[in-house]
């Protein structure tokens, strides 16, 4: 029997080495980092498109259930972006304007007259859906929950004492309860001009005060305000159910 030879060995071995088709090549060839980049950032992509549709489609549903004014959807508007989803009235705090009802009734200057008038609009415990039905969406939206009651307010921009102004609606468990003139106008005589517009009006004469008062025998009450940077009139009336109860809180 003839000895295999170096040759027919080497021949052996290399004939048991795997040999690999162009498509196998393929899936055994390393893949390049540039690729590598691109499928984390593509897969990367697609989790936040789904994560921001996830999130939409859920604000839409709270949207249609509970109403785009509605607790439910603004405070978690709020959670998601991280922001408010309509224009805010005023930049300070909404417990200043409430406290300006306490104010009211213990300002020093008080003025009495036959009738204050209500601002015209809406009489107090008038809804929120009642007004939003009648003057659609607000100009501006502030909202707000105190242990379980909620509050509201809605700006529409208005004309009664001068063009530059906006309508503050107050509500206690989407109750009217208070009414707002808040002017833009802020020259140095607008003060004078309001309060003269308001003599003319009650008939009485009224010298400038930063603060005071214009009260009737039915307990409608009339605030004036100047700041210097916030110039407003504030409307309600003190035996109104809801403005009982957030003098309470």
């Amino acid at each position: 029997m003839r000895r295999a030879s170096l040759t027919d060995n080497l021949l052996l071995h290399f004939s048991i080495i795997p040999q690999f088709s162009s498509n196998e090549y393929l899936l055994h060839k390393p893949i390049p980092f540039e690729m590598i980049i691109f499928l984390v950032l593509f897969f990367s992509l697609m989790l936040l498109l789904a994560l921001g549709f996830r999130h939409s489609f859920y604000l839409t549903m709270i949207k249609k259930i509970y109403g785009q004014y509605s607790y439910a959807y603004v405070s978690k508007y709020k959670s998601i972006t991280k922001r408010n989803p309509y224009s805010y009235c005023f930049k300070d705090d909404f417990l200043y304007h409430l406290k300006s009802v306490n104010e009211a009734l213990k300002c020093t200057k008080l003025f009495e007259v036959d009738k204050v008038d209500v601002l015209k609009g809406f009489p107090y415990d008038t809804s929120f859906k009642q007004v939003f039905d009648q003057h659609n969406q607000p100009d501006c939206f502030v909202l707000n929950k105190n242990k379980k009651n909620i509050l509201k307010i809605a700006g529409y921009n208005s004309q009664v004492f001068q063009q530059k102004e906006k309508s503050l609606l107050y509500f206690w468990n989407d109750k009217l309860f208070m009414q707002e003139l808040v002017f833009g106008d802020l020259k140095e005589n607008s003060p004078q001009n309001i309060i003269q517009q308001l003599q003319d009006k009650y008939d009485i004469a009224i010298p400038y005060h930063k603060n005071f008062t214009i009260k009737d025998t039915r307990d409608n009450y009339l605030y004036f305000t100047d700041s210097g940077f916030y110039l407003s009139l504030k409307i309600f009336n003190l035996n109104n159910q809801s403005i009982q109860a957030v003098l309470k809180h």
